[in-house]
């Protein structure tokens, strides 16, 4: 993962290697956009990496903003190819929402990027590839067993 100068097209820095495996029809590597922090954690920017250390894991991770260091990672059993989400507090504590490609929804502490709860949305384990969007107090993601599923925050 690189952080680029948009101006010049320099790499300002580049993060330690993700060794990732892809198969047919399933490509390793970041397939989401990277998340950038706001409130307290506004010193970072959260990246899936699907593939990684096998084919079928994948991991969250949280880079430091000028330097690219890992932060935390959140180890994933089934990869992520939808983008993470952050949803915040009034008082500026951030949360982060991210789906797996069994069906899961994970929400997580921002700033440690430990596991908070989960909640399984496909019952057959059809992947979300989806990107969650909040509204108001709900996440809201759409799966490719063709549901769309709200989940209240509180």
């Amino acid at each position: 993962i690189w952080k680029i100068n948009a101006a010049t097209g320099d790499i300002v820095w580049e993060s330690e290697p993700y060794t990732c495996v892809s198969r047919s029809g399933a490509r390793g590597g970041v397939q989401g956009t990277g998340l950038l922090g706001e409130h307290d954690i506004a010193n970072l920017v959260i990246y899936p990496i699907a593939g990684t250390p096998t084919t079928f894991q994948g991991l969250l991770v949280a880079l430091d903003k000028r330097t690219g260091a890992e932060v935390w990672r959140f180890t994933m059993a089934n990869y992520a190819w939808s983008s993470p989400v952050a949803v915040y507090t009034p008082e500026g504590k951030s949360y982060i929402v991210i789906c797996d490609s069994a069906g899961k929804m994970f929400l997580l502490d921002g700033i440690t990027g430990q596991s908070l709860t989960s909640v399984t949305l496909s019952a057959k384990g059809l992947p979300i590839e989806a990107s969650p969007a909040v509204y108001e107090d709900m996440i809201v993601v759409g799966t490719r067993g063709q549901r769309i599923y709200g989940v209240d925050l509180y």
